[in-house]
């Protein structure tokens, strides 16, 4: 069952709508269909300014950063942005007449697929760059990381009927942007089915710093770049080496759990509301077709 999904996929929840654009854009600013072409041209100077905010990056740092990061999009939009529009049309087909198990899979499968590609295409140049961090940098990039852990934080310190409303809440909204407004019914259904649970959040936030920590003290042992990126590539690879215990037994649980909500959440939806997220969908399609070199 680990194969279902990778693991950064339950920063929130498993969710498919949410995911297709995280698929098709992996770490791109996207706001809406309007803006993704000029999202997407302007991808290269977000990911440096991320990279800037987590590390402190110097001028010769950025100068490397700024070269390799246009050739990755520029490989993105040669050899990926065909590929997704592939899968894109495909999900499309699929989801004419609603969404089944399999589709499910498939799109868990291709999704790991694409973001394991992008992430191993970066490995090499990023192991290169992580290979010049000062003593300063790894540290200021701990202190981001942990910044990084506010949400969880904030969850894990929710009562129960605080973590319950605020997970509806997000949920509800997540479908309406790509439904409209659901029905009374629909949202009374989905206050039913969904199953919220603290220990789960406390189990991500734990998991989460676990990696974070072995990641910092890997990085303060300086190694060098051919160590840096066989340890990127093997964490890429094997993400439930990283895990503990007991994130890893509950990640199964919640994958079933979010895979039959998903499916029942889909057998309420209105023809309306389906063709909205259709049209959606396609205007995607259209877009990464320009977009396409």
């Amino acid at each position: 069952m680990k194969n279902f999904v990778p693991t950064h996929t339950f920063t929130r929840a498993y969710n498919l709508f949410g995911r297709v654009i995280i698929l098709f854009m992996t770490l791109l600013l996207i706001a809406s269909c309007s803006r993704t072409q000029i999202s997407y041209k302007f991808s290269d100077w977000f990911l440096l300014e991320r990279v800037d905010h987590l590390f402190d990056i110097t001028r010769s740092q950025e100068q490397f950063l700024e070269g390799k990061l246009e050739h990755l999009l520029v490989w993105h939009r040669t050899r990926e942005l065909s590929t997704i529009i592939i899968t894109l049309t495909e999900f499309k087909q699929r989801y004419q007449d609603g969404l089944d198990p399999e589709d499910l899979e498939w799109f868990a499968e291709d999704h790991h697929s694409y973001f394991k590609r992008f992430l191993i295409k970066a490995v090499p140049d990023f192991s290169r760059f992580l290979a010049t961090l000062t003593k300063n940098q790894i540290q200021h990039f701990n202190i981001q990381l942990e910044k990084r852990n506010d949400f969880l934080i904030k969850q894990a310190n929710m009562t129960d009927e605080e973590l319950v409303r605020d997970t509806q809440k997000w949920f509800i909204e997540l479908l309406e942007d790509w439904f409209g407004k659901l029905n009374r019914g629909q949202v009374e259904n989905i206050h039913t089915w969904l199953e919220i649970e603290k220990g789960w959040v406390e189990s991500k936030l734990a998991n989460r710093r676990h990696f974070q920590e072995s990641f910092i003290s890997f990085l303060q042992a300086h190694k060098t770049e051919s160590e840096i990126n066989a340890q990127l590539t093997m964490r890429i690879e094997e993400p439930e080496t990283r895990w503990t215990p007991e994130f890893e037994v509950q990640l199964d649980k919640k994958i079933a759990q979010w895979k039959e909500l998903l499916l029942k959440v889909d057998s309420t939806i209105t023809p309306i509301q389906r063709n909205q997220a259709l049209e959606r969908i396609q205007e995607y399609i259209d877009d990464f077709k320009t977009l396409v070199i």
